[in-house]
């Protein structure tokens, strides 16, 4: 590559958009952000001064890296002390941008080619192959990122069965659809069914499913599908394809 930045989330929890908008349960809700290895925040220092540091607010680092790929992201430019500024010019890349990330969430960006350091691996994903991850975090939920998706705690699937995981029928069901509208469809089917379970359970519900079943099917899937959806453009808010 002729260029390149290390992308950074803003160690502020606040600035994150997904705060304000996980009601089921709280984005994120399972790390202790107060403990910090010893040298986060001079390693963190260090990258923005001399590695091309990008640092992100509103948003996470991830997101950065999906809008440097579709090409919406303010691009950054050197100052004389080396330090790494936004100057609002679009950012355009030839040959195109190399996202380099060990996240899974990135698997979901359309097109993206992706090296994976850990296991040496580069792949570049077709809109297809983006939109069915994309659509089966929906119906997985994401545990590390606290997204609930139609995953399940042990004591929740005592009563509503067995949680979503790759093996489900649902997420199996994804590999035979090829158009976004229809895999969405399938999805908002399968929170159908779990919301028809739900309501029979009532007050055994734990507060993340009752959240759900104040929300509706679509407005639950709604809620997981912008948590985990990696921003397009700066400020957007994922909608159901038309």
């Amino acid at each position: 590559c002729d260029r390149w930045y290390v992308h950074l989330t803003s160690p502020e929890t606040s600035d994150n958009f997904r705060d304000a908008i996980a009601t089921i349960q709280p984005y994120k809700g399972i790390r202790d952000h107060s403990k910090r290895p010893k040298w986060y925040h001079a390693i963190r220092e260090h990258i923005m001064a001399n590695w091309h540091g990008i640092m992100h607010t509103g948003h996470e680092a991830d997101d950065g890296l999906a809008m440097v790929h579709y090409g919406t992201l303010p691009a950054p430019t050197p100052d004389v002390s080396g330090l790494v500024h936004s100057r609002g010019e679009v950012i355009s890349y030839s040959p195109p941008v190399v996202i380099a990330s060990i996240d899974k969430d990135l698997k979901g960006v359309r097109g993206a080619t992706l090296f994976n350091w850990s296991h040496a691996t580069t792949v570049t994903l077709s809109d297809e192959e983006a939109n069915r991850w994309f659509y089966t975090q929906c119906l997985t939920g994401d545990l590390v990122d606290h997204i609930k998706g139609l995953s399940l705690t042990r004591p929740e699937s005592k009563y509503l069965g067995k949680s979503v995981g790759m093996k489900n029928p649902w997420v199996v069901s994804l590999d035979a659809l090829t158009d976004p509208v229809d895999m969405y469809q399938l999805v908002l089917d399968a929170y159908w069914e779990r919301d028809y379970k739900m309501d029979k359970m009532g007050p055994k519900l734990s507060a993340p499913l009752m959240r759900m079943v104040e929300l509706g099917p679509a407005g639950s899937l709604l809620e997981n599908a912008r948590l985990l959806h990696m921003l397009e453009y700066p400020g957007q808010l994922w909608e159901p394809p038309q």
